[in-house]
């Protein structure tokens, strides 16, 4: 079974790293994050307008690891909006809606949150059920499932963390290990199908978390990752998604650092030029953008730039 605190402990290890950077900069973040919340209580995607299911769950996660003064009010108004959504729709939504639910319970209130879930659980279940593919990994959706017949290494790590969330052990648990390991490649990373055959940073983290919270880490694994990740490293210091991607990405940066600070292979990649990168991506009225070349700033990457900042603080004191 699943460790019931994975993403618990996450954001103790991220909260912990947060807490040494410097109180302007801390301040501002949560200010930026908090100014978001829309009157149904969520929070909204970088074009703005209505709340976002999926970008409530990142702001949340900031405010969580900020430990954010003034957010007392958030995690009420946060659970009205989880309260008043449709049932999910795919492992995404089902994943979103089941953290944002554990952070309010984490951070606000107990009893709220215990409903919210158990009124959500059966149909969650049963949509991670009709997610599973044949071959034992999870699709995005059902449809995608029954149409291909194949699991994604990405999916199927989220919907571990949907049973590791609602407090049980994934079905066939084995079937999905065996996936992953399956999809491990020749330059050290993991593949996100069958079919590819060089390795890629956000598969390799999402088939690192789940190795490891079965317990079926191969003890070489860990060396290859900290080469894979390496190589992922450009000149601008970031991580990219592939070898074929032409920029960094903030997204890559963050999993493919947490992959290596957890393996503890953390000194495989250039920590200096990677906060250079990541403090370039932040604005100064608070937030961060994705990438050099994107001009919109959001609560998804303003969780990934606090969450990169604070592992390197880590990282090297």
């Amino acid at each position: 079974m699943f460790d019931s605190e994975y993403l618990a402990a996450m954001e103790m290890i991220l909260a912990s790293g947060v807490a040494r950077l410097p109180e302007r900069f801390r301040a501002a973040q949560g200010d930026y994050l908090l100014g978001l919340q829309r009157s149904d209580g969520g929070f909204p995607g970088p074009a703005g307008g209505a709340a976002d299911l999926y970008y409530t769950r990142f702001a949340l996660q900031g405010l969580q690891v900020l430990d954010a003064a003034g957010a007392e009010g958030v995690w009420q108004r946060a659970a009205d909006y989880l309260r008043g959504l449709p049932s999910p729709s795919g492992v995404v939504d089902a994943l979103s809606f089941l953290h944002a639910a554990a952070i309010v319970k984490s951070c606000g209130d107990v009893a709220e949150a215990e409903i919210l879930t158990e009124a959500r659980a059966g149909e969650i279940r049963a949509l991670l059920s009709d997610c599973r593919a044949a071959d034992g990994g999870f699709a995005a959706t059902a449809d995608v499932a029954a149409r291909s017949g194949e699991g994604g290494t990405y999916h199927t790590f989220l919907a571990a963390l949907c049973y590791n969330l609602l407090g049980e052990a994934m079905p066939e648990e084995r079937r999905a290990v065996e996936l992953v390991l399956a999809r491990r490649t020749a330059d050290g990373g993991f593949a996100e199908s069958a079919e590819a055959r060089v390795g890629q940073t956000n598969p390799t983290a999402a088939a690192v978390g789940l190795l490891t919270l079965a317990g079926a880490l191969d003890e070489g694994v860990a060396e290859g990752v900290g080469r894979f990740v390496a190589s992922m490293q450009s000149a601008d210091g970031g991580l990219r998604a592939h070898a074929g991607a032409a920029t960094s990405d903030l997204l890559s940066t963050f999993t493919g650092l947490y992959t290596v600070a957890m393996l503890d292979v953390v000194r495989s990649v250039r920590l200096a030029d990677l906060g250079r990168f990541v403090r370039s991506l932040s604005a100064s009225g608070g937030g961060f953008r994705g990438a050099p070349a994107a001009t919109q700033t959001d609560v998804e990457y303003t969780f990934y730039g606090l969450a990169t900042l604070g592992l390197l603080a880590l990282a090297v004191n």
